[in-house]
């Protein structure tokens, strides 16, 4: 499951990396107002973010049932199911509820839960996987070239 899919690029990766059953990808594809006050880069309106969205479902339609796209909040999304991999790359000011929503919800005998922005540009999101790791006695890693974080359990 990735949770924040934007274009889909990390989704697209992941199929053709690893051996996937099924992808579920999780993004609201909606303006927040914390988005145009951190960072013009994600600053758009929501006319664009809804010809991203458009994009990004027919980018996943070669992938057929491997690939399940909702179009709604982390928060709001029910999903029944287990996961061995949980990529946590949406709203950055909801890691900590993320994490406790879908944690659940990961394979834990081999899941991975991590996600992307472990940066002091992202120093909130820093703190909360630092509480996380604090609350769960979890023992976090940080690599790849794009700031990931990695929980051990």
């Amino acid at each position: 499951m990735e949770i924040g899919v934007f274009h889909g690029g990390n989704a697209v990766s992941m199929l053709r990396n690893l051996k996937i059953k099924k992808l579920y990808l999780v993004d609201p594809y909606l303006e927040y107002d914390s988005y145009k006050e951190s960072s013009a880069k994600w600053s758009y309106n929501q006319i664009v973010y809804d010809k991203i969205y458009e994009t990004t479902k027919k980018r996943m339609r070669k992938y057929g049932d491997k690939v399940k796209l909702i179009r709604e909040s982390s928060s709001n999304v029910v999903i029944d199911d287990k996961f061995d991999l949980i990529y946590l790359d949406g709203n950055y000011s909801e890691v900590i509820n993320d994490f406790e929503k879908f944690f659940p919800m990961l394979n834990k005998h081999n899941g991975i839960i991590g996600g992307y922005a472990f940066t002091p540009s992202h120093l909130q999101l820093v703190r909360d996987v630092l509480k996380i790791v604090e609350i769960y006695d979890l023992e976090v890693y940080l690599g790849g070239g794009y700031n990931e974080w990695w929980l051990s359990f």
